[in-house]
């Protein structure tokens, strides 16, 4: 079988005096085509991973074969598709994963459901022992929309039609109402378990494992959960994420790093610091589509360009559509006439750690940051005062 190896990176191999260990991972699919090309990666870091190895699927099999040095949680997918295999393994672990695959199509992209039994890892029966029972959540989750499902049609059907007061009427009637209190019910319900989960494991690296991997992102609301956790989950790999990620270390002042895009329409390439030449501020921001305040600032951002394009201010926006049609349908319906370019490998946002959208520097002109994430009125009072 034929395999592309790709070695870790150093912060994978991150742990002075750790000694790196074969971690093999073998995987027998039903459902699958051969020659689906397979990447194995590093999960619940929050961040925009690149592949630690990649396989192809030959005769309904792959295998993948890395450096490890203690547990860490992994998926498994298909490049550019949803859905992926989830599991925990540690170094030395010798992994069997059997896995039903059945393909759907969710709006126009290739989505996979994996029913896998992983063997081989004991970190891994560890993992499914602490972590929430998701499949009890979705059952409560399913239960309470089945229970709510005329209503919610109703009020589907109003937003598709843009009555917003036939909407605000459904929601204030009772069975809007009664939608609106099983569902913050059922988010309550989600909190304490997640919560209780990973309280229960505060004194080893299964607390900052299970925060990782329970939450989507984290910020100062999850400042006490942290603090709860041990001097040894705290320095483990995933308590340095997690830390990181509600006490960020501030970029102000910090060179911040250049990278390349190629443009669309010219298929011509350029870097931030060409972009920066003869400008004298320039905001980077990383955005999407289908991210609503992403596009809710982007009034913003044209009165501002307006303002000061002929002053020396610069916008460089950085997609992180995962479709180029999506990507160049919203830059047509907004009208963006600044520099535009979609990340497709991921590359930038990772240099950048780029956790949510929108996320925006304003740099000086050698690229320097001024302020994070400056929107609204914080963007506008910044730019009056460099440009006066």
């Amino acid at each position: 079988m034929k395999q592309k190896l790709i070695i870790a990176t150093l912060s994978f191999m991150a742990g002075i005096g750790l000694q790196a260990q074969e971690l093999t991972v073998n995987l027998q699919l039903k459902g699958m085509d051969d020659n689906t090309p397979l990447q194995l990666m590093l999960g619940a870091t929050h961040k925009a991973e690149k592949p630690l190895a990649t396989a192809t699927v030959e005769n309904g099999t792959a295998t993948f074969s890395i450096p490890a040095t203690e547990p860490r949680l992994y998926m498994i997918m298909e490049p550019e598709t949803y859905g992926a295999i989830r599991f925990v393994a540690d170094k030395d672990d010798k992994v069997q994963i059997e896995a039903q695959v059945t393909t759907t199509d969710v709006q126009g992209k290739k989505s996979h459901s994996y029913q896998s039994t992983v063997t081989g890892s004991a970190t891994n029966e560890l993992y499914l022992q602490k972590a929430p029972d998701r499949s009890r959540l979705n059952r409560m989750y399913e239960a309470y929309h089945e229970a709510n499902k005329d209503i919610t049609k109703q009020i589907g059907e109003a937003r598709q039609a843009k009555d917003a007061a036939k909407e605000k009427e459904l929601w204030n009637s009772e069975a809007g109402q009664k939608f609106a209190a099983d569902e913050q019910a059922f988010f309550a319900e989600v909190n304490r378990v997640i919560t209780e989960a990973i309280t229960s494991n505060k004194d080893s690296f299964w607390g900052p494992l299970l925060m990782m991997d329970q939450l989507s992102y984290l910020d100062k609301k999850q400042a006490s959960l942290y603090d709860s956790f041990s001097d040894e989950a705290k320095k483990s790999f995933y308590g340095v994420l997690a830390g990181n990620e509600i006490n960020p270390p501030t970029q102000e002042g910090k060179l911040m790093p250049d990278f390349t895009a190629t443009d669309w329409d010219t298929n011509t390439t350029t870097t931030l610091r060409a972009l920066c030449k003869d400008k004298k501020v320039i905001l980077i921001d990383f955005w999407a589509s289908w991210c609503n305040p992403c596009r809710k600032e982007i009034p913003n951002l044209k009165k501002q360009y307006e303002l000061y394009k002929d002053k020396g201010f610069e916008i460089v926006s950085i997609s992180a559509d995962a479709k180029d049609a999506d990507w160049k349908k919203a830059l047509t319906e907004e009208g963006l006439t600044w520099p535009n370019y979609r990340d497709a490998d991921k590359s930038i946002q990772q240099a950048y750690e780029v956790r949510f959208f929108p996320t925006m520097y304003l740099i000086d002109a050698e690229g320097h940051c001024i302020a994070e994430n400056a929107r609204g009125e914080k963007l506008a009072t910044l730019l009056a005062e460099l440009f006066k």
